[in-house]
């Protein structure tokens, strides 16, 4: 081991290129962390303006309610939206009288004794329910329907006569009556029509054959007819609201202190039907029936249109916009993690760092505290120096003149230079002499 090499500067810049080398990579991810803010900027201020909703029923497609919803907002109207359960839902909310129910096209076809019962009870006290059908075949049931009690548990549970649904061809007009007299809108038959309307209209032999006229079956036979659902002769306790080919479509009753409406088709209150078939204003007017006149907060129950309310740190990040920085922000973490930038405890040599040895290391310290003039604390390394150096050269700790240099360690005090350059004379004649010894051996 030279101590020329001491004065190279190997040993005592090491530090210096950790830190210079820690320092890159800070700065390097200074700037990440920029872009990363500016993402987050962008997306949480401009990207606000599309007013973008979380995933619902209420889309700005055809088949969806969301023109509906903003429409309502625009005339200063109290519209909410549930995503909680049924148990929750009643649990939480305020009294009957101040509220009313909305379920548009609602996708649970059957709802628990307990909800039900908690449904009626509210209705009893003073609530409001509108409900619009969802559509179903014989096959696949999809919302509640009105035939038998085995598919219709809220309607069979709420009024001992409900009305069975019809069917109308395509081509007429819906014609309010009573407090919606002033609101009708026309439903034409024209080509390209009934796919637009697929969502909401049926075929004829889907319903039975005894709610349609003879021209209905006449024209049935020659091609597939569509249209769409109404309700049959309603007894006296229902009255009409509207009505399409002078069929209701929605009705009204009481029950105890609170009301219900029940709509044949959801399809007045979907985008296509309020944006271009003009029935907006029925639309809107038949939710003010139910709130009465504004008066009562409107909520939409999503819940029942099954999108539920997820809950979880992971559900929030991948439904907000703050998804994509969230992610950017991991992956910054684990790089810098990786490459040690972040690495908690003092600085160590990293693998592309030449490493030292532990000899080198120790007689380096031992160079730096000679040029702060602390001999003792120097003798001190520099012995320890050679003392591993010499170990490793005659493979014992008891190598010979230990004992003796120990002794004159013990003689160099803090400022006595001589003394020190004396006893490092003495360790370096030792290594020299004992490594002579051995080359020749």
């Amino acid at each position: 081991m030279n101590p020329q090499l001491l004065q190279q500067g190997e040993i005592q810049d090491l530090d210096q290129e950790l830190v210079r080398e820690r320092k890159s990579l800070l700065i390097q991810a200074f700037l990440v962390l920029l872009m990363i803010a500016a993402l987050t900027l962008f997306l949480l201020v401009l990207g606000g303006h599309s007013q973008q909703l979380p995933p619902s029923s209420f889309k700005p497609y055809s088949d969806g309610f969301l023109g509906l919803y903003r429409t309502l907002r625009e005339l200063g109207e109290d519209v909410r939206r549930n995503r909680n359960s049924f148990e929750m839902f009643f649990s939480n909310l305020g009294r009957p009288e101040e509220d009313s129910l909305l379920l548009l096209a609602p996708k649970v076809s059957d709802l628990s004794k307990l909800q039900t019962r908690s449904l009626v009870s509210w209705i009893e006290k003073g609530g409001r329910l509108l409900l619009a059908d969802g559509l179903f075949t014989p096959t696949s049931i999809k919302g509640i329907s009105f035939y038998k009690k085995s598919e219709a548990p809220v309607a069979n549970r709420v009024f001992t006569e409900v009305p069975k649904r019809a069917w109308a061809p395509l081509g007429g007009r819906f014609r309010g009556s009573g407090p919606l007299r002033r609101w009708a809108f026309s439903l034409l038959e024209k080509e390209g029509l009934e796919a637009k309307l697929s969502p909401f209209v049926i075929r004829s032999w889907e319903l039975d054959a005894s709610s349609l006229t003879p021209a209905d079956l006449l024209k049935a036979t020659r091609k597939q007819v569509w249209g769409i659902p109404v309700f049959g002769r309603p007894d006296e306790s229902w009255t009409v609201l509207c009505t399409y080919r002078k069929q209701p479509v929605i009705l009204e009753r009481s029950l105890g202190k609170g009301k219900v409406i029940l709509c044949s088709t959801p399809l007045l209150f979907s985008n296509l039907a309020c944006g271009g078939l003009g029935s907006g204003p029925l639309a809107i007017h038949t939710i003010l029936r139910a709130s009465d006149g504004g008066r009562r907060r409107a909520i939409i129950d999503e819940w029942s249109h099954g999108f539920r309310l997820a809950k979880g740190f992971f559900h929030f990040l991948r439904s907000e916009r703050l998804f994509y920085p969230a992610l950017g922000l991991l992956l910054l973490y684990l790089t810098l993690l990786w490459r040690g930038a972040i690495r908690p405890g003092p600085l160590s040599p990293s693998r592309e760092v030449p490493r030292r040895s532990k000899e080198e290391y120790i007689l380096a310290q031992g160079r730096l505290l000679d040029q702060s003039g602390d001999y003792k604390a120097a003798a001190l390394w520099l012995f320890q120096g050679y003392d591993q150096m010499l170990q490793r050269e005659t493979g014992t700790k008891d190598w010979p003149r230990r004992e003796e240099l120990l002794m004159d360690l013990k003689k160099v005090t803090t400022g006595d230079r001589n003394a020190f350059q004396a006893f490092g004379h003495r360790l370096s004649e030792a290594f020299r002499s004992l490594a002579s010894s051995k080359s020749k051996e």
